[in-house]
């Protein structure tokens, strides 16, 4: 399980989500609202076969650029009742 680098107000949950994806044998990954990873389970290295990078911090599309030059990452997403609309 990759570590957490940001200590902001919010890192108590985040640190709790950390030893969720720690524990779960499940691929999972968290993402703030800027796409970054801030948490990955193992799993989740293991099937993308990410096991040797630094994730944490890192920009979605830095990862897996394929997806951003097929147009996906430019698309709008529109959520109406999303708590996270800016």
């Amino acid at each position: 399980m990759m570590q957490l680098k940001d200590q902001s107000p919010n890192s108590g949950n985040l640190q709790l989500f950390s030893v969720f994806a720690e524990q779960i044998p499940a691929a999972v990954a968290m993402l703030d609202r800027d796409l970054r990873y801030l948490i990955v389970s193992r799993r989740w290295l293991i099937d993308y076969e990410l096991q040797n990078q630094d994730i944490i911090g890192r920009y979605h599309f830095e990862i897996f650029p394929l997806l951003q030059e097929e147009g996906i990452g430019n698309r709008e997403h529109k959520f109406p009742h999303s708590p996270l609309q800016k």
